[in-house]
């Protein structure tokens, strides 16, 4: 892919998070002047102002809305009113019919008509201003024209001091854009390496994130994420058909990953070409290195990544403020999605936090200095000077090697004779007294005015306490400008005080926060005594923590023991059911308010493992305490376990053995012995010629099969019969596997005829039976011959 495909590509796909990484509580709100005048034919062939607007309309949450505004026909006059038949609003229900649209009204047929859309747009954003808003304008480098430059300069910085950012694309390099004071930021792209650099800058000025990944593809797309994001989009825009992506093994975990994002979708170029869109999302994946590929790609794609960070800064102290007296400003991480604090004792990489007031910036720090309560507690504080009265919007930076991120805040700054600085601990043990101190500050204004008696403290709005300068309950000195006292707190609660001056000159009040926490510390651990066992028992006891120790509050903990011995387990009941009590860690809460003993028993069956005195078994408690530190509690568990003697645990194996023994020997009599083919037989005939006689099976005779240990066995009777019983035999035939063997019957002769035709008498004694060989008797009244079937 050369020139302009593959930069256009990484362009509009970098373009495309524009929406998703503004945040606001009430959505986002985007409106898109597209620039679809006759000189865009040659800019945008690919018609890539639509695949971008498209994007935009899938990468909306449930909250947000888009307004897509095109350039109207005939000429320009600056006075132009909104013209709403220029606007196209996105409605997610209706996400096709959007799209066809689009698809009829950007093409590029009219003049550089600026002034209707750029007034449509503002009527457009005033209907959302309670969204974050975005005027993008996506055109070639001409600018807003000659002739209504000024005016619509005019209009576009009115929006701007709204809230409003504006933003612009200049097709084929800086253009007028570029010099217009009225846009946030501008960027131009005059080739494929420019495109690239121009989406990095939109989306640090905009979106907040420094690390851009893009690059193109012809199959496997590899990229790495970082910690604590709350949505990653993958886009992939190709000059041709694009199947929906695979995601290749070994890939971290992730909330939910959605390989098709809304479908996907096309653009039909002015060169006939329809290009493609894919998006993958993943919802607060795991960091590390992901792999994805596009599967049957016929052309080269390109590719962006976005990674929408949760983390964000905000403001928690008290959005007030005295005049000229120093202030400690607080502010803490959280995440954007759930509205939860964030501490890690390991800020992200680069972090840096700042606040900016009155002109200068000062910076946020957390090292329990200048102000800071308490170092590394996650509460980032700055300790400042407000020189002017009335309302003063500050703005909050978050700086890391990933992000780039602004708020903004309202304190509202009054002239008093006394500003009122209060210092509480972060948090303080639920029955513990409290220390509360205020310090006063006289105020820049004021000319020796009176302190104040007390300072009241109100706790959730109500009144508990005062605290005095007088050096008694709590006070270390008189006079000393600090005001001091104590509380207790009997309830597990975050609470809200409120410090208010009780007469003297005028006082600004101040606001406070405090955790107050339960607490856990377990006793001296009391051993768990089963004594000594044999098999075949069941004893029970209780595993208790003592009178001293103590719980306030409730903790989610585990208990899980090392005890391992075959032939017996220990178990317990916490209040479901006995459950074994081994390695695998059985969870429970446990709470000021339950008990603090529970049921144990120990089950042996026959022929245990051997447990002795001296192997040391232990019952663990494992989880962590209010303040988040890992809390470990363990309590000995004694036993003794007596082996049987080796005979009766082993004698049901040597029976067993005994017992497979006959039972093979018994099975091999029956299955050694040798049987008859089915198919076999014996012609019998009173002449030569065998065929003048009969053929009889020797299956359809009753007692020639096998037995125990005994081979099949046929007789051959005087009486031109065949019998299982030796009673008038001739011969004996006998299975010996494939073979068979004849014997004659004691005391009998006969004859078989040899290869010459000639009859010899047979040997008394077994031989091999060769088929197709003639048998007689004596007399010669009977002939026989063994044939198969």
């Amino acid at each position: 892919m050369k020139g302009y495909r593959c930069g256009w590509m990484v362009l509009f796909v970098g373009m495309s998070f524009i929406c998703p990484a503004v945040a606001s509580a009430q959505g986002r709100h985007v409106s898109i002047i597209v620039d679809t005048s006759g000189s865009m034919r040659d800019s945008d062939k690919s018609r890539y102002t639509l695949q971008l607007s498209q994007i935009l309309a899938d990468l909306l949450d449930t909250d947000d809305s888009l307004t897509v505004i095109h350039l109207p026909p005939g000429q320009n006059d600056c006075n132009d009113r909104a013209n709403p038949s220029l606007a196209m609003q996105f409605n997610s229900a209706y996400r096709s019919s959007f799209q066809a649209k689009l698809d009829k009204a950007l093409y590029y047929s009219t003049d550089n008509n600026f002034a209707a859309p750029v007034h449509t747009a503002q009527a457009d954003l005033e209907q959302h201003k309670t969204k974050a808003r975005l005027l993008l304008f996506v055109a070639d480098s001409g600018g807003l024209g000659k002739n209504c430059d000024a005016k619509l300069t005019q209009d576009l910085q009115a929006l701007r001091n709204q809230g409003v950012t504006i933003a612009a694309v200049n097709i084929g390099g800086l253009g007028a854009f570029d010099a217009n004071p009225a846009f946030t930021f501008t960027t131009g792209a005059r080739d494929s390496n420019d495109l690239v650099k121009s989406v990095a800058e939109v989306y640090q000025k905009f979106i907040g994130a420094k690390h851009v990944q893009t690059g193109s593809t012809n199959n496997a797309i590899e990229f790495e994420l970082e910690s604590q994001v709350k949505n990653a989009y993958l886009v992939i825009v190709a000059d041709g058909r694009l199947n929906a992506l695979t995601a290749l093994d070994g890939n971290p975990q992730a909330g939910q990953v959605d390989l098709n994002y809304k479908g996907g979708g096309h653009a039909i170029g002015l060169d006939g070409l329809q290009r493609d869109y894919r998006i993958v999302r993943m919802h607060r994946p795991q960091s590390g290195h992901w792999r994805f590929q596009v599967p049957d790609l016929k052309k080269t794609a390109g590719w962006m990544l976005l990674q929408d960070s949760a983390l964000a800064l905000r403001l928690t102290s008290a959005a007030n403020a005295a005049q000229d007296i120093t202030t400690p400003l607080e502010a803490e991480l959280y995440d954007q999605e759930t509205g939860k604090g964030v501490y890690s004792p390991r800020p992200p990489a680069g972090f840096q936090a700042s606040v900016e007031i009155e002109g200068r910036t000062v910076m946020l720090h957390d090292d329990g200095q200048d102000g800071d309560r308490k170092a590394g507690d996650g509460v980032f504080t700055a300790s400042t000077r407000f020189s002017q009265v009335g309302t003063q919007q500050i703005r909050l930076n978050l700086q890391s090697s990933l992000l780039d991120r602004h708020s903004e805040a309202t304190v509202q700054v009054e002239a008093v004779d006394w500003g009122l600085q209060a210092s509480v601990p972060e948090h303080v043990e639920v029955d513990n007294p409290v220390n509360l101190t205020v310090k006063i500050q006289p105020g820049v204004s004021s000319h020796s005015p009176m302190p104040p008696q007390a300072i009241d403290v109100y706790i959730d709005g109500k009144a508990e306490t005062s605290l005095y300068d007088d050096g008694k309950n709590g006070d270390t000195q008189a006079g000393d400008s600090l005001y001091a006292g104590t509380w207790t707190p009997h309830t597990i609660a975050d609470y809200s005080l409120d410090f208010k001056a009780v007469a003297g000159g005028n006082a600004l009040p101040t606001k406070a926060s405090i955790k107050v926490i339960g607490s856990i510390r377990f006793g001296l651990a009391i051993p768990v005594n089963f004594g000594r066992r044999s098999s075949n028992s069941q004893v029970q006891n209780h595993l208790d923590l003592g009178n001293d120790t103590l719980v306030k509050g409730e903790y989610p903990l585990t208990l899980s023991s090392n005890y391992s011995a075959s032939g017996s387990v220990v178990e317990i009941d916490l209040g479901q059911g006995w459950v074994p009590l081994d390695a695998r860690p059985q969870p429970f809460v446990l709470g000021s308010g339950a008990l603090h003993s529970w049921p144990l028993r120990l089950r042996v069956g026959d022929c245990p493992a051997s447990v002795t005195a001296n192997d040391h078994f232990s019952i663990e408690f494992s989880g962590t305490d209010a303040n988040g530190q890992p809390v470990r509690h363990s309590v000995p568990l004694r036993l003794e376990i007596a082996a049987d003697w080796w005979l009766h645990c082993w004698w049901p194996v040597l029976a067993t053995a005994v017992a497979g023994l006959l039972g093979a020997i018994v099975i091999y009599g029956f299955w050694s012995p040798s049987r008859f083919s089915p198919k076999l037989g014996v012609f019998l005939s009173p002449e030569e010629d065998i065929n003048e006689g009969f053929f009889h099976p020797i299956y359809a005779q009753r007692g020639t099969g096998n037995g125990f240990y005994r081979d099949a066995r046929v007789y051959i009777r005087q009486d031109f019969r065949l019998s299982g019983n030796a009673k008038g035999e001739l011969a004996r035939l006998r299975a010996d596997g494939k073979q068979v063997f004849i014997r004659p019957a004691p005391g009998a002769v006969v004859y078989r005829q040899n290869f010459d035709g000639e009859w010899e008498v047979m040997p008394a004694n077994e031989t091999a039976v060769n088929f197709g060989v003639i048998y007689k008797d004596s007399l010669g009244a009977l002939f026989f011959q063994l044939r198969n079937g």
